[in-house]
């Protein structure tokens, strides 16, 4: 059977056909699977139906006509673009759970993971049970997990499900991080979520390798506050982004309240760092509080405004209401993890753009007595752009740099620690630049290289765990590699 107005399925048409799943991934085939054929960068779904239908599977979306097979027992459903009408077809299988809760959106370049898990932590401090999915952590019931997808936002049918779980286990709020691919068109991850609200940390330069050019990146985040406006619900954006208009205008006609800068909607005043964070004034146009933040970081601060003021507006209550449960956030596994505190300072931290560190290296150099020592790199096939204006700003703002092994994949690993270094031009090679592709070499070799009062900053990797090269997948944990290394070394017990 060929089925081409897909707009006529039905939610008890899907369960009828007994489909019990949407995959796009032929190694999950199996009996009551709904194979959807993707046309990606590197492989055509439509290739793998074959191998599908050995499996099972019954049940395909396709938009190549030529992989239709004239069988009684398998039913295709025809159209211009999986992508889409996968996230249609899903948002259907799963009774479009999102229409039926509150959903906050957070996009941005950098801070987006920090951000959705405060906003989550706020809200369940106000009371309410609160489900999440991000580039860190996924959380569909009671407990959070690791998220292994390596997606900050999945593909559109583990969204739904997620979503659909969330619902079930009674739980009405739920933040999801909008990465620039989520919410591109091309790839329609989040086509079909209703998004009561969006929050706008910031944006520099990040993935060109998908968008092509700094302007359609930026356009495709706005199209989060597009969604916003469509469902009457209202925007939290960073007022002091040189982009603010473009996510301003997007949100039209919808509510829209800034945070950062000096008499916005929320703002900080007085800031005092501490070894455990940052005390400071929080300020509104109509009230003020002093706050403690237990997380290192200025640029955290940012973060919690934004958390405050979306969750404040999401409950219709004073700012300085929920500011009260500051004092307990904690920020998302990789985040500028403290690993050692002396005799010099062992940071892990995820900053892999350039935005990213412009607002942590500045910081750390400010309040270090020794050196800064950075070590990162820099993900292959990807953005080829950011590699030497990474090298630049950690020249600026760094004593020592150590270029290391990020995910190189199939690109010559040299290669990317070379287009770092482009950027480099006050640093001696061997002496103050280091180019040591072997990770687990390179922080040895930073470790060797610290004394009293030194900040050590392992960048790049943060949470994730793997490292993905040639061969594959590597199985890698920055904090336990660090721990041991210190513990080899005689600096931890």
């Amino acid at each position: 059977m060929i089925i081409t107005e897909l707009n006529t399925i039905t939610q008890s048409q899907l369960l009828d056909w007994g489909i019990q799943k949407i995959i796009f991934d032929s190694n999950e085939s199996c009996t009551g699977a709904l194979f959807c054929a993707l046309v990606g960068i590197h492989t055509d779904g439509h290739r793998f139906i074959e191998q599908a239908k050995q499996k099972g599977v019954r049940h395909f979306l396709v938009s190549n006509a030529s992989f239709i097979e004239d069988n009684d027992d398998l039913i295709y459903m025809l159209c211009d673009n999986t992508r889409l009408a996968m996230a249609d077809l899903a948002s259907i299988y799963y009774g479009a759970p999102s229409r039926n809760m509150k959903i906050v959106g957070v996009t941005g370049t950098d801070g987006k993971s920090t951000t959705s898990q405060l906003i989550m932590q706020l809200i369940e401090a106000m009371g309410e049970r609160c489900g999440l999915i991000s580039t860190v952590n996924i959380k569909t019931g009671s407990t959070i997990e690791a998220n292994n997808l390596r997606q900050s936002t999945p593909e559109a049918p583990q969204i739904e499900e997620a979503l659909a779980h969330m619902l079930d286990a009674g739980i009405q709020y739920a933040v999801l991080e909008a990465t620039s691919h989520g919410l591109s068109q091309a790839t329609g991850r989040l086509a079909q979520i209703h998004f009561a609200a969006g929050v706008f940390t910031n944006v520099t330069i990040e993935h060109l390798e998908f968008h092509q050019t700094v302007e359609r990146y930026r356009d495709d985040k706005a199209n989060l506050f597009r969604k916003v406006a469509q469902v009457d619900g209202f925007a939290v954006i960073n007022g002091l982004s040189e982009h603010v208009n473009l996510y301003v205008e997007a949100s039209a006609p919808a509510k829209t309240y800034l945070y950062g800068s000096a008499n916005s909607d929320l703002w900080a005043e007085e800031i005092a760092s501490s070894e455990d964070g940052f005390h400071f004034l929080l300020k509104s146009p109509s009230e003020s509080k002093q706050v403690h933040l237990p997380m290192v970081g200025r640029f955290n601060i940012e973060n919690a405004l934004a958390a405050v003021l979306c969750v404040a507006k999401l409950f219709n209550v004073s700012a300085m209401t929920v500011a009260e449960h500051l004092s307990v956030l904690k920020a998302p596994a990789g985040r500028m993890v403290l690993v050692q505190h002396a005799p010099f300072k062992v940071i892990i931290d995820y900053a892999h753009t350039p935005g990213a560190f412009e607002r942590l290296l500045p910081h750390m150099k400010e309040t270090t007595k020794g050196k800064v020592v950075v070590l990162f790199g820099s993900g292959g096939e990807r953005n080829l752009e950011k590699r030497p204006i990474q090298g630049r700003l950690a020249d600026l703002h760094s004593d020592v740099i150590i270029l290391t092994n990020e995910d190189p994949r199939l690109e010559d690993e040299f290669v990317i620690l070379q287009d770092i270094a482009s950027g480099v031009e006050q640093k001696q090679m061997n002496k103050s630049l280091f180019l040591i592709p072997d990770r687990k070499k390179a922080i040895e070799h930073a470790v060797s290289l610290c004394s009293h009062g030194d900040t050590l900053l392992l960048l790049g990797k943060g949470h994730e765990g793997s490292i993905i090269g040639p061969q594959g997948k590597m199985p890698w944990s920055e904090e336990q590699v660090a721990i041991d290394i210190l513990r080899d070394k005689g600096f931890l017990s």
